[in-house]
């Protein structure tokens, strides 16, 4: 950490410091950094806040229109979707971040047919690559799948390169459930 205020700060507030002070516009260099706070916990539902936060505040830095108010909206969003909705529910809420971030981007809702397949679209693509590498939880690895998705998909189907560096896991040996080989961030191939 920098300083002591940064140290005692909840993710949340971590997050938010970021979003107010970030220039760079590489989603994966952000949200490594977002991790690397002492404030975010080895799991935990502080994850389902980073994937629109990166991807919205990239598009920002590059200068794309985003609407104004977006990290209160990601906040509005993401404050109740609870922890263990990966095993609990087929659907983990870092990954259902990507819905969140393009229905935010593109003003989607439920009472609109603008982009209400488009939103369905990308949460699939981020549960289906979750599911192709199967469990047991893991935060990091379900972020940062999501967001390998996320990336593509704005890339394919909207024509935004947003393209990071590859994401390399440095967190395998603090979290007891690492599938390690089996998952494509491990960092010891």
């Amino acid at each position: 950490f920098i300083c002591d205020a940064c140290h005692s700060q909840t993710p949340l507030e971590a997050l938010s410091a970021l979003m107010k002070t970030e220039t760079g516009s590489d989603p994966v260099t952000m949200a490594e950094k977002i991790l690397s706070h002492p404030a975010f916990a080895l799991h935990g539902p502080e994850h389902h806040f980073v994937l629109p936060a990166v991807i919205l505040k990239s598009l920002e830095t590059r200068g794309e229109e985003v609407p104004p108010g977006y990290w209160n909206l990601i906040l509005n969003r993401c404050k109740d979707l609870p922890g263990g909705t990966c095993g609990y529910w087929g659907a983990c809420s870092a990954a259902l971040g990507a819905g969140i971030a393009l229905s935010i981007l593109t003003g989607a809702s439920p009472l609109k047919s603008e982009n209400y397949d488009a939103v369905h679209k990308i949460n699939a693509r981020t549960l289906g690559r979750i599911a192709q590498i199967g469990g047991p939880r893991c935060c990091k690895r379900n972020l940062f799948l999501s967001l390998e998705e996320t990336l593509k998909f704005f890339q394919e189907e909207w024509g935004i390169s947003l393209s990071g560096k590859n994401f390399v896991c440095s967190y395998f040996n603090k979290n007891k459930e690492c599938i390690q080989y089996h998952c494509p961030f491990y960092a010891v191939k």
